[in-house]
């Protein structure tokens, strides 16, 4: 039930942003506990972006999932930051990650929610 939305400057081919989504979805389901089958991306890739009067590659990423401890919000945003640094060739500095926790009772898969 986890979902990470990436939106992307960068110049990547699809096959490497998919394996960057990969690694990344891991990531987030080792830390969260949660299943790989259940785990949905979305990449955005070649989006018109700003930051400041910043000329280098941006990315932006949400990841959104039912239960969200603030300990493990720590501990992917570095690591998340830093696979995404590396596979999109992004300075850290140019990353915004965005964390939500949703209310089981407001996420739904297969036509019912999870509470």
């Amino acid at each position: 039930m986890p979902l990470l939305q990436v939106t992307t400057d960068a110049d990547i081919s699809q096959e490497a942003a998919s394996k960057v989504l990969g690694e990344c979805a891991e990531l987030c389901c080792n830390i969260l506990s949660k299943p790989l089958d259940f785990m949905q991306t979305a990449l955005n890739i070649n989006a018109s972006m700003t930051m400041g009067e910043r000329q280098s590659h941006k990315v932006f990423a949400e990841l959104k999932s039912i239960g969200l401890p603030g300990d493990s919000v720590t501990r992917l945003s570095e690591m998340l930051t830093n696979q995404l640094s590396d596979g999109f060739k992004v300075s850290p500095e140019n990353i915004y990650l965005v964390f939500q926790d949703v209310p089981r009772e407001k996420w739904a898969w297969n036509g019912r929610t999870f509470g």
